[in-house]
């Protein structure tokens, strides 16, 4: 079998497979004729040994930067699927093998070619598995990553949710402690003049007013907000005018 000479290394491995990804080679199937001969022009010069490890490696090292990963990913090779790069290698020994039968380099021709044929026959029904492992694989990857996607939709729109329902509870809190500041000063003054007219019902219901913002502004979580404006506006009429 071809024996790699001094300039045969894995960088001209690399520049061989991205090469054949840049022209639009389908590399993914290699039970395909045009895959397996494509493969055996990247392999041509590498001895069998060599090819079991220099595939599965060159491709996993390649799939770990996003250019070329894109490009492995167009000739159909999928990313974290081990046993389908691992089975490359056997099948472009099985082919090299065959085409060396062919060209009679082998005593007992007749017994090699049927065992080389069995053999690619049990690769098939191996790498069919395999492929239909890595497809499962790949879609269930692309259901993960569409469920990641609308989670993240949904947590950003909950998000923008929440947000509006805080800007609203700060509005509506912003003006219930107007209203109650308000109601405070009008109930402060009624006080204020209650002497002179003992029987008005004007610091009742000013008091009634001032009480119903306050049950508003604890609702809100705004109380202690309330209770300090209520201290500051009353003054020495809180909190022994018996209002809250």
């Amino acid at each position: 079998m071809p024996t790699a000479g001094p300039s045969l290394d894995a960088g001209t491995f690399v520049k061989r497979l991205l090469a054949a990804c840049g022209e639009g080679q389908n590399l993914g199937d290699p039970r395909s004729p045009g895959t397996i001969v494509a493969w055996t022009v990247i392999c041509e010069g590498f001895d069998d040994d060599a090819l079991k490890t220099i595939i599965p490696t060159a491709i996993r090292l390649l799939f770990r930067k996003s250019d070329t990963a894109l490009r492995l990913k167009t000739a159909r090779l999928y990313e974290g699927v081990s046993l389908q790069h691992e089975s490359i290698a056997p099948y472009v020994i099985a082919y090299r093998r065959m085409r060396a039968i062919k060209r009679g380099e082998f005593p007992d021709a007749g017994r090699l070619l049927a065992e080389t044929r069995r053999e690619m026959r049990e690769l098939s029904d191996r790498f069919h598995q395999i492929l239909n492992e890595a497809i499962a694989l790949q879609t269930q990857n692309l259901g993960l990553r569409k469920d990641l996607s609308e989670a993240r939709a949904d947590s950003e729109r909950f998000r923008k949710e929440a947000q509006l329902a805080r800007n609203t509870l700060d509005d509506a809190a912003a003006r219930a402690l107007n209203k109650l500041a308000l109601s405070l000063q009008n109930l402060r003054e009624i006080l204020d003049m209650r002497t002179n007219d003992p029987n008005s019902t004007l610091a009742e219901s000013a008091s009634l007013t001032v009480q119903s913002y306050y049950m508003v502004l604890e609702d809100l979580g705004q109380g202690d907000r309330a209770l300090k404006l209520t201290k500051r506006i009353l003054g020495h009429q809180f909190p022994g005018n018996g209002l809250f």
